[in-house]
């Protein structure tokens, strides 16, 4: 064995024993894409690190150990994501730093609970207040996104197409809960269309995601040949 496979061998191991602690922790977890290089544009790299390898893989997420055992050894170098949702007892704001997430976060003035950085914000973990919960890009607050019913979220220590990983800034911290300022304001916000998500995670990962692998990895061993 080379070092490099040595290398990735230790990066898999470590990557499903953090899927097997969210598993513990009682998260729903299931493999996700990694990104390659960004060889069709940012777009798709971002895309190429957030998305599953199938519509299947969503729905066969869990905490159970042995789903999670069986999930992670068909997807080498692999991303982690979780389900958010009232089955999964979790709503996930997406603070978007570059677009004014920071100054939104601050005015809905969210308590503190478990996070995790991203490449370009952060990730704030409450717990599901029981009623539907949307989610939504950019309607709640500038540069906030909602990760509600039938949603996911790639999680630590999974690797940002940016380069860097997600890390939690405490990863003991307890999942808080949600001001009733904030529910109420989720309310009435549109749902964001599980349809289209279904078309679009089946077309990135069938037939744009293979493509901008495959070149990815092709430029990827030029470089390395010359």
């Amino acid at each position: 064995m080379d070092e490099g496979d040595h290398g990735r061998n230790n990066e898999n191991a470590k990557m499903l024993d953090a899927a097997l602690s969210l598993g513990e922790r009682g998260f729903c977890v299931f493999p996700i894409r990694q990104p390659y290089e960004r060889v069709l544009g940012k777009y798709f790299a971002k895309k190429n690190g957030k998305y599953p390898a199938s519509v299947m893989d969503l729905r066969t997420a869990s905490s159970d150990r042995e789903a999670i055992l069986r999930a992670f050894k068909s997807r080498q170098n692999a991303n982690i994501g979780i389900l958010t949702g009232r089955k999964c007892n979790l709503v996930i704001i997406d603070v978007d730093f570059p677009v004014g997430g920071e100054s939104s976060m601050k005015n809905l003035d969210l308590p503190s609970t478990l996070t995790a950085a991203t490449g370009d914000g952060l990730h704030l973990y409450y717990r599901h207040p029981g009623i539907d919960i949307p989610t939504c890009a950019g309607q709640l607050a500038p540069g906030i996104d909602v990760k509600g019913e039938h949603s996911f979220a790639t999680v630590p220590p999974s690797l940002h197409y940016s380069g860097v990983r997600y890390q939690w800034l405490d990863k003991s911290a307890e999942i808080g809960e949600l001001p009733a300022a904030t529910v109420d304001a989720m309310r009435g916000l549109p749902h964001r269309s599980l349809f289209r998500d279904i078309v679009h995670i089946s077309a990135l990962a069938n037939v744009l995601l293979p493509i901008s692998a495959v070149l990815g990895m092709l430029i990827h061993d030029s470089k390395q040949k010359s």
